[in-house]
């Protein structure tokens, strides 16, 4: 980050790439890691989003103006068994799932985040993860929900 003073305010110019920040983050019995509490710590990565945050109305409702830009991506999956909602594991991967990644407001992504944990019922219905995500020709880390419950674990 670099940092100047124009006219009495600090000017700031961060890239994408000085916002990862390499934090520690719990790992339960080789799974992947939960990001499921207040307590966590936040990294500045992107939601991966499959199912109802796919449908423009629904992913104004719940993140609102903090969607800086949305682009189509790939996870390693599977589809899981759920009554109403679709739902997927990304542990023992057997399929592709389609979604998008959101990049959010860094500014507004613990907000963000935790209206998306509301929204998914977190963690008594689903459960925030990191996960590997393919986007376009990039391999990228995200976080993404899948179903708490799921047959992994």
């Amino acid at each position: 980050m670099t940092g100047r003073s124009v006219r009495g305010s600090l000017e700031c110019s961060m890239t994408a790439q000085s916002l990862e920040l390499q934090l520690p983050v719990r790992h339960c019995n080789g799974a992947p890691p939960m990001m499921t509490t207040a307590d966590d710590q936040i990294e500045y990565l992107p939601l991966f989003v499959y199912g109802t945050l796919l449908e423009r109305t629904t992913r104004d409702s719940v993140l609102g103006p903090s969607v800086l830009r949305a682009e189509r991506a790939v996870a390693k999956g599977r589809w899981e068994d759920a009554a109403d909602y679709p739902a997927a594991c990304f542990r023992d991967p057997v399929s592709e799932i389609s979604g998008e990644l959101l990049w959010l407001a860094p500014g507004r992504l613990e907000g963000s985040l935790q209206r998306a944990d509301r929204y998914e019922g977190a963690p008594r219905l689903y459960r925030r993860v990191l996960i590997h995500v393919r986007a376009g020709q990039k391999q990228v880390r995200a976080y993404a929900y899948e179903r708490a419950g799921s047959a992994g674990d």
